[in-house]
């Protein structure tokens, strides 16, 4: 059985990218040609923060380690924001993030166990 022996993660990349407004679609006509333009969405100011995790394991005396690279994205937030506090609440958004990724994995596993046992 594995062991996890340590869980290392510290201060992520973080950036910060500017709201987008959104373009509707337009037409324009010039003579003969007609130029359509398709509609961009907008989306939120957000910060994009960067995490790598570093996990140690064991199992059956075999050390390994795994190192995980995560984005995740926090909206709502003034871009003066400290980097700090930035890092702080992306950091409590991994567990759920990771709780997630997990649930689907273990979802294709059981589909594709199922799978393998239907008859042909």
């Amino acid at each position: 059985m594995v062991q996890t022996k340590s869980v290392e993660f510290g201060y992520g990349r973080v950036s910060f990218n500017l709201e987008v407004e959104p373009v509707p679609a337009s037409t324009q006509r010039n003579g003969n040609v007609t130029i359509n333009n398709a509609a961009i969405p907008g989306r939120p100011a957000y910060f994009e923060i960067s995490t790598m995790i570093r996990v140690q394991h064991e199992e059956e005396g075999i050390a390994f380690a795994n190192v995980l690279h995560l984005d995740v994205v926090l909206t709502g937030l003034p871009k003066d924001t400290p980097y700090a506090e930035v890092d702080a609440q992306a950091a409590r958004k991994l567990a759920p993030l990771l709780r997630e990724i997990a649930d689907r994995i273990e979802q294709q596993v059981t589909e594709y166990d199922a799978s393998e046992a239907a008859p042909a």
